[in-house]
């Protein structure tokens, strides 16, 4: 049986994405960023591009540590 992540409302999602995706608010505030989340949802708007900014090893394949993506960077959002 699959077991599936509780799901985040939107401010969650602005929190988490802050905590552990290392993004930053610079070019549009964070309440338009959840007005954006929570009309497309994160799904549809993080999760296509989040590896372009993950790291990767030297052979290409995506750094991840208990199962989430390295990112070393700020993201700008």
């Amino acid at each position: 049986m699959t077991t599936y992540k509780p799901a985040k409302n939107a401010q969650e999602q602005i929190e988490y994405l802050k905590t552990n995706k290392k993004i930053t608010f610079n070019s549009i505030h964070e309440q338009q960023a959840r007005d954006i989340l929570f009309k497309y949802n994160y799904i549809n708007v993080i999760t296509p591009y989040k590896h372009h900014f993950s790291k990767f090893d030297k052979d290409g394949n995506e750094v991840k540590i208990d199962g989430k993506h390295i990112y070393e960077r700020d993201i700008e959002f």
